[in-house]
């Protein structure tokens, strides 16, 4: 089916929706907004925008909306989303920007309109204290830490005065201090309805006011877990909405593609083996053998890690069908039913005690769900083995040093959410900077399996000739040689030089980016910080950057989108090359064969558009406002060199071209002056 573009109001036949009006007078030069926003004024495509959303939400639709940067987006759907008074579900892609929606965004808007709209956020049990846990831990948890007694004793404190739990409310403990691990509870160990301290818990009084709210701003991954849990029949925690709302929505096909899948570790059998003998010894002592059961565990999980290879792995169905020196293939047929015996021990063991006490009770059913899970894997593993695999699923594993993940991943969520549209109905509004691909939106709605939904493109009203320049150095070589990342930190140097920090480097690799690191810390002395992606948490890592005098951030896909950093502090990105997916990653490697086998072509129809768009993303971080002025410079030649060059580029903005060394020397030097 052919897409269909939001109506054009600039038209005499156009359409009147009944929520068009009201949005047009918000957007006028003496509206609301006018008169609440000092310096506000009206912006063609911001209006054109929340026209289409408008209309959208009268009729029901889905609609896809690529936004340039400054459009002012978010203004853009609140307005029409309000003006509805309909129950609104709005998913962003960050934590951090569902906290900026609820504290700053919806409240100015509401207060614009005179709105009285109830509000809410919910967020992923992880970040609510679970009084439970902390309670248990603090009691009689062993911490190889011994910073995180006084940690978890901070939090404990933190939780009796706040309202809500929310560990981003406490202002004394970092979002990523390890100690919040023993402070909150996860899907496995969480004891729901039977937990003692319902009353008190901050999910269950967070997840009260979601189901009360007319607006609810949740996140992309809590979005896609709840769709999952409909899947397995289990009960809602999201409330119905007539309108979803998803911001920063090119996210969503990579996050459902990890929600919508089925994963079995060895980190879930030890911490399973963990919480039984804890549990055990205290709620039922000398009923089984519970230091015995543990080590039963603790020894298959360590068969089942040795099964594979060893190292940061991501291993395919071919990686686990070969034979070749580690017998993976072998090792795992061997193993996994010695794995399914010690869960069923495991389960036959607690299966009498169940009853007992809530804590064995939660346990005998997370032993059942684990062994669904593994024998979920075994019997896709066997089937490939038969050489009749599910072809809907992608089989893989995934390994570190000391753990291992046995994974199947859908090979499409298109009919997924094909599904839950159908189910759901309302309007669907899914809104990015970086959705279309040669002009249209139509790989993206491919993605998300609604082909029928309407398109609209708005242009970013930025100046991008006059704001910022592009240069593509020549003569750096081969970007898949070992020494690439070495010629480019040569090459970045200079620029970093002359333009006193100020830059991000955007490395495609880890091992790019840290050799990347070190070798402009060698440049650098102590003129310049080179700060690394990984050495702090994300959010310390932008505030050393923005309080440094002469700073360079050199990241990896972390920092290639959702990083803000306006003016002067960030006029200079360097990106080493082309964000192509690795050739032989499990999941793009399946689905490329999947496309082959359909008569496809896997480059043009799926490598090429996902560089398009993260190399936009990457791009992004230059010019966030009118007055921001910078360089980008992307050190791979087969943007000049080979005929996808031409296409890759003109998914960019519209930047100054520069064709030498000099001359970015020169731009560079303009801007400082």
């Amino acid at each position: 089916m052919s897409p269909r573009h939001a109506p054009d109001h600039t038209t005499d036949c156009a359409e009147q929706t009944p929520l068009l009006e009201p949005t047009r007078a918000v957007f006028a030069a003496d509206g609301p907004l006018a008169e609440s926003q000092p310096g506000y004024r009206p912006r063609a495509g911001q209006q054109e925008m929340a026209e289409a959303i408008a209309d959208a939400i009268d009729a029901r639709a889905a609609l896809m909306v690529d936004a340039g940067t400054g459009i002012g987006k978010t203004f853009a759907y609140l307005v029409p989303a309000l003006l509805s008074r309909q129950k609104v579900l709005l998913s962003t892609a960050t934590r951090q920007l569902q906290d900026q929606l609820y504290q700053r965004d919806v409240p100015r808007i509401k207060q614009v309109l005179g709105s009285d709209a109830q509000v809410a956020i919910l967020k992923g049990r992880a970040n609510y204290v679970c009084p439970v846990h902390l309670a248990r831990n603090l009691r009689d948890g062993r911490f190889r830490d011994p910073k995180i007694p006084a940690r978890l004793r901070i939090i404990e404190r933190f939780a009796a005065l706040s309202d809500t739990g929310d560990r981003a409310a406490c202002t004394q403990l970092s979002e990523e201090d390890p100690a919040w691990a023993f402070a909150t509870s996860t899907r496995d160990n969480c004891l729901g309805q039977d937990c003692p301290e319902l009353r008190r818990c901050p999910l269950m009084h967070a997840r009260q006011q979601a189901q009360k709210a007319d607006v609810l701003v949740v996140n992309h991954h809590l979005f896609c877990a709840d769709l999952a849990m409909k899947d397995d029949a289990m009960a809602d925690f999201l409330p119905r909405a007539d309108i979803l709302i998803f911001d920063e929505a090119h996210q969503l096909p990579d996050i459902a593609t990890e929600f919508f899948g089925n994963t079995f570790s060895t980190r879930q059998l030890l911490e399973l083996g963990r919480e039984s003998q804890k549990i055990g010894n205290h709620d039922a002592p000398g009923l089984a053998d519970w230091p015995g059961l543990y080590k039963q565990l603790e020894a298959v999980a360590g068969r089942l890690r040795l099964a594979l290879p060893s190292g940061l792995l991501r291993l395919g169905l071919e990686e686990l069908l070969s034979a070749d020196a580690q017998d993976v293939n072998e090792w795992l047929v061997d193993v996994l039913p010695d794995v399914d015996d010690a869960l069923e021990a495991h389960l036959q063991t607690l299966k009498p005690l169940a009853d007992s006490s809530a804590d064995l009770g939660h346990l005998y059913e997370r032993t059942q769900t684990l062994l669904e899970r593994l024998r979920h894997w075994h019997t896709a593993f066997l089937r490939a083995t038969a050489k009749t695999p599910d072809e809907a699923l992608i089989l893989w594993a995934q390994t570190t040093d000391s753990h291992a993940q046995l994974r199947t991943t859908p090979l499409s969520v298109a009919e997924r959410f094909a599904q839950a549209r159908e189910q759901h109905g309302g309007a669907w509004i899914f809104v990015s900077a970086t959705l279309a691909v040669g002009g249209s939106l139509d790989h993206f709605a491919r993605l998300m399996g609604m082909q029928d939904a309407w398109q609209l493109q708005v242009e970013s009203p930025f100046n991008y000739p006059d704001q910022a320049a592009l240069w593509i150095p020549r003569g750096l070589g081969n970007p898949t040689a070992p020494d690439f990342p070495d010629r480019v930190a040569k090459q970045a140097w200079p620029l970093i030089r002359r333009n006193r920090g100020r830059a991000f480097v955007l490395c495609t690799t880890l091992r790019a980016m840290r050799q990347i690191a070190e070798q402009l810390r060698r440049e650098a002395g102590d003129d310049i910080d080179i700060l690394m992606q990984g050495e702090a948490p994300r959010h310390e890592l932008m505030k050393q950057f923005r309080e440094a005098e002469a700073a360079v951030l050199v990241g990896s896909a972390g920092f290639w989108e959702g990083v803000d950093i306006a003016g002067e502090k960030l006029s200079l990105v360097i990106i080493d090359k082309l964000p192509f997916a690795p050739p032989d990653d499990p999941i793009y490697r399946a689905r490329s064969q999947a496309l082959q086998r359909a008569g496809q072509h896997p480059f043009r129809e799926l490598s090429l558009p996902q560089a398009m768009l993260a190399l936009k993303q990457g791009a992004g971080r230059l010019i966030r406002t009118e007055t921001d002025h910078g360089l980008l410079v992307i050190c791979d030649e087969r943007l000049r060199s080979r005929s996808y060059g031409a296409q890759i580029l003109a998914s960019l903005p519209p930047f100054k071209r520069l064709e030498s060394f000099a001359e970015a020397l020169d731009f560079l030097k303009e801007e400082s002056t």
